[in-house]
């Protein structure tokens, strides 16, 4: 029979979320019968490690020393807390045309452009820059963008 899960949050030095998730994953896999069964590194929650596990002094031992840990925060999470973070929600379900967004990868990092129209079966939006001498019309997948301004009423 399986122990209960217990879902905790571990501060950590900001952007090095997925680092300390490594360093720890791998601590983990080192240990014999470790109790801890998952690592959350969730977007939009800087700073913190999610950690599930069935014995929450293991936690302290594995954390305990390591790089870039600032501490556990005592509150047992209970999974209602976090199930927002396990769903991947996509920016083109709050995205309209018109929209000012920024790309956020490939060459144009940083770049703002205006949202021209939206493929929602294909997750992918045309989008025109506005800092070019003519207009430039690209259609980039939605997860190379991020909302910066909704568009003007």
């Amino acid at each position: 029979m399986r122990k209960q899960s217990h879902f905790l949050l571990v501060r950590v030095t900001v952007s090095q979320e997925k680092n300390v998730a490594a360093i720890l994953s791998r601590k983990i896999e080192s240990r014999e019968n470790s109790s801890i069964s998952s690592i959350l590194v969730p977007d939009g929650l800087d700073g913190y490690v999610i950690l599930e596990c069935s014995d929450l002094s293991e936690i302290d031992e594995v954390i305990r020393g390591m790089q870039h840990i600032r501490g556990r925060v005592s509150t047992v999470l209970a999974l209602k807390d976090i199930e927002s973070f396990l769903e991947k929600k996509s920016i083109i379900d709050s995205l309209e045309v018109g929209d000012i967004v920024e790309i956020t990868s490939g060459p144009l990092v940083g770049e703002k452009a205006q949202v021209k129209s939206i493929y929602k079966a294909k997750d992918e939006i045309t989008v025109e820059l506005f800092e070019t001498l003519t207009p430039v019309s690209l259609t980039v997948p939605a997860e190379m963008v991020k909302l910066a301004k909704k568009k003007a009423e």
